[in-house]
């Protein structure tokens, strides 16, 4: 799956392009100083223009990719005289970027940009990865980087020297997105991860998906599991209409309204919610039961996220401790053998 973001103004547009068809998806994202910049030296401007954090949040399912609890948007038009500065990252599956203005004493964004890469593409070396998340971005924001002086910054410091190598050391590839770069700035410069944090963000976003609420409106139709919980004197449940006009039964018991997720939807609910950050199994089986109901959820997400292989080798915060063991002294080879067994594994749902 390959997506682009670009941040504009108020308003995010997601295109995700999935065999040819683009599927565009709405979402919004806000921005908040973390503390009231001050005029000060080029290190202080530099630090004060990653002080904000970006999230983008799926209007359908209100799932953040970057999580803050920013105010108000402060995206601003783009002012002809005012120094700007364009912040890039490259990770193992996208690129992101940022475009920057100084005004008032402190940055403010421009614009963002985010880009899954190709199969072919995330075969590249660290190198041209980086490479390719500043020409990307570049190709984007053509139309306000033309004509203007204006620096780079990206985090692999071998990028510094990129218009100071012989031609015959680089690639075709390299040569060429080199050459387009250099005709709008020549200009790179290296900053920190822990400086990148917006560029860097934006270059994690891996795919965006969302959950089609038509399908599970059709499969609510002939579900058993449904009539049994609208038998419950506990939940209140009342139709709600998709924005296809399906109607969709969902529980108004509590504060948030939760919709009924028939047997062949859970599983992937359960990924999308899990994938973001994967929380432990009390964080996970909180934040889905509060969104979505279905009889005996909590037992299946309990199951299915101590399931998850790669999650139990990463989070071990409980070791078993057994005592050292005694054995006799053996005076031949092989005269004792000692075997130990392991059995009854949880079984695994991936």
């Amino acid at each position: 799956m390959d997506h682009t973001v670009t941040i504009n103004l108020n308003l995010v547009i997601i295109l995700i392009l999935i065999n040819v068809k683009v599927h565009v998806a709405e979402v919004f994202g806000k921005l908040r100083p973390a503390v009231d910049s001050k005029a000060g030296s080029a290190d202080d401007e530099l630090k004060d223009c990653n002080k904000y954090r970006l999230f983008v949040t799926d209007k359908q399912t209100g799932l953040r990719f970057l999580v803050d609890s920013g105010a108000d948007l402060s995206i601003i038009p783009a002012t002809p005289n005012l120094k700007i500065s364009l912040f890039t990252d490259a990770s193992d599956y996208a690129v992101g970027s940022v475009l920057q203005q100084f005004e008032d004493d402190s940055w403010k964004p421009l614009s963002f940009f985010s880009k899954t890469l190709s199969n072919a593409q995330k075969g590249h070396s660290t190198y041209d990865r980086e490479l390719l998340g500043i020409y990307l971005p570049i190709k984007q924001f053509k139309h306000i980087l033309e004509g203007r002086q204006f620096t780079m910054y990206a985090d692999h410091k071998p990028l510094m020297f990129a218009f100071e190598q012989k031609n015959e050391k680089g690639s075709p590839r390299q040569l060429r997105h080199l050459q387009y770069i250099s005709e709008f700035s020549t200009d790179i410069h290296h900053i920190g991860r822990k400086e990148n944090i917006v560029a860097d963000s934006l270059s994690r976003i891996e795919s965006i998906s969302e959950i089609d609420y038509d399908k599970i409106a059709d499969a609510q139709i002939d579900s058993k599991a449904l009539n049994e919980l609208r038998s419950k004197p506990s939940l209140h449940f009342k139709h709600y209409s998709s924005d296809s006009g399906n109607l969709l039964w969902c529980d108004i018991s509590t504060t948030i309204i939760r919709p009924f997720i028939p047997q062949d939807f859970r599983m992937h609910i359960f990924q999308k919610i899990h994938s973001l950050a994967h929380p432990g199994v009390k964080s996970t089986v909180k934040q889905i039961a509060s969104r979505f109901i279905w009889i005996n959820i909590r037992k299946d997400i309990t199951q299915w996220a101590k399931s998850l292989i790669h999650c139990q080798k990463n989070k071990i915060n409980r070791h078993t401790r057994a005592q050292i063991a005694t054995y006799i002294e053996v005076d031949d080879r092989f005269s004792v053998i000692n075997i130990d067994i392991i059995r009854l594994f949880p079984e695994s749902y991936f």
